[in-house]
């Protein structure tokens, strides 16, 4: 799903892939009033929605919540007017949560549409630090070695070190040759997209050094602190030799291997805990929660990365966490690695995702001009005829796969694209939507016949 928000004027603001927790996140918003909408095209008629919500901002508070329910209009341009009965208010299904932050990325597209069959998990434990809940921390690594299953976990370079029992339990898990992963977290925490690119270049050695001069390693996978990175952060990755990163779903497309770069991206697809806005603290999920997510990454992916933080593992006393180990989430960690091995699932490191799989192409490529001309396209510098005969490239490549009951012109002129749909266009051509996504939309338009061929 995406995002869009509009001023009062109409006039648009930003555009941005709603998460899998149902968020989506917009920086440097000025106080005043905004429509926000939601667009699902996930190729199936079913699926198709357009939600309108206005919004007001006044200074008082980040967030919103809004709500939406199962409408299946016509896909419609954002910017038509949108009926007063598709404006949804304290519904209580598929709720959307609307953060505002100082998030920001980019990310080069993949040049094909490809789904790794690995059938595998890469557990991914972050925030790993000095002296904060520590004995949390040790007790979740332990539980991974204890069972004999790989796991990676972020430290923040420069926080890292001085715990000296922190340290001894990691260093004796590295020498014993366990298979435990270090990931770059960051050297401070901090936020990548704020920085230049010579300024993420550095905060990625620094801490990487800082992690090579105490456990003998440089790390090799990156996780970026608050799921935040851009083209920079891809160029300074690059230059520090960083093969691997992962973030939330919402903050690519599923990439694998960053075209330009020789990095793969393998986002989280599963969690062990959620934020309990009631208390706002995180707290433990059940492992049957978990597996079902791991299923779902698995079926659409390929493989899963399950997200972990100390503080789901830790007891919340007077309000807060606790340097106390939570053993009930122990224990459902511990079913959950042992409901993956009854179920013949491996499980991996971080790193050897790609490594363990094999890469099946569903779709043919599509090439890089043609995202290139959607986008002039978008930008009204190229015409409906010369954006057809793009269209019907895909189609005669089977790129985009059409009804034998819809035959295919030989004249490029009988492709009649509708205006609006110039907005779908711009999106893909600005990494808003992935290739798949966008060939499916085109696909679903040309099968209802609102792109006439």
């Amino acid at each position: 799903m995406v995002a869009v928000l509009y001023d009062s004027n109409k006039k648009l603001i930003d555009q941005t892939i709603i998460n899998s927790r149902g968020e989506a996140r917009f920086s440097s918003l000025s106080i005043g009033a905004y429509e926000f909408h939601i667009i699902q095209n996930n190729g199936d008629e079913n699926e198709k929605q357009v939600i309108t919500e206005k919004l007001v901002l006044d200074g008082t508070k980040a967030s919103f919540d809004i709500f939406m329910t199962n409408l299946y209009p016509e896909l419609v341009s954002v910017n038509q007017d949108i009926p007063t009965s598709d404006i949804i208010e304290n519904v209580n299904q598929n709720k959307i949560d609307l953060l505002t932050n100082d998030s920001t990325y980019t990310v080069n597209d993949n040049s094909t549409t490809s789904k790794l069959s690995c059938n595998c998990v890469a557990f991914r434990f972050d925030d790993v630090q000095n002296f904060w809940l520590n004995d949390v921390q040790i007790k979740v690594i332990d539980t991974f070695h204890e069972k004999n299953t790989p796991v990676t976990i972020g430290i923040i370079g420069n926080h890292f070190g001085k715990d000296e029992k922190l340290v001894n339990s990691i260093t004796n898990l590295v020498q014993a040759e366990f298979d435990i992963e270090i990931a770059n977290h960051g050297w401070e925490h901090e936020n990548f997209a704020k920085y230049q690119k010579d300024e993420q270049s550095d905060l990625l050695k620094k801490s990487n050094q800082a992690i090579l001069e105490i456990l003998g390693m440089s790390p090799t996978v990156f996780i970026p602190p608050l799921n935040s990175f851009n083209e920079d952060t891809m160029s300074a990755m690059s230059e520090n030799g960083i093969k691997y990163f992962s973030t939330e779903l919402d903050e690519s497309d599923v990439v694998y291997q960053v075209s330009d770069y020789p990095i793969y991206h393998f986002p989280e697809g599963a969690t062990t805990g959620k934020l309990n806005k009631e208390i706002s603290l995180f707290e433990g999920l059940s492992h049957e929660e978990t597996f079902s997510d791991i299923l779902t990454s698995i079926e659409n992916y390929g493989f899963a990365v399950v997200t972990m933080h100390p503080q789901e593992f830790s007891t919340i006393k007077d309000g807060t966490y606790s340097n106390i180990i939570n053993q009930i989430q122990v224990d459902e960690l511990e079913s959950l690695i042992e409901t993956l091995s009854e179920n013949n699932i491996d499980t991996v490191l971080l790193s050897e995702i790609n490594e363990k799989s094999s890469i099946a192409t569903n779709t043919p490529a599509v090439p890089q001009w043609i995202k290139n001309n959607a986008g002039r396209w978008s930008d009204k510098q190229l015409s409906d005829t010369d954006f057809s005969k793009d269209i019907e490239y895909l189609i005669k490549t089977n790129v985009i796969e059409i009804p034998d009951t819809i035959s295919v012109g030989t004249n490029v002129s009988e492709i009649h694209i509708p205006e609006w749909i110039k907005n779908t266009a711009g999106w893909w051509s600005d990494n808003l939507l992935s290739n798949e996504e966008f060939t499916k939309s085109v696909q679903y338009l040309i099968t209802k016949r609102i792109i006439e061929i």
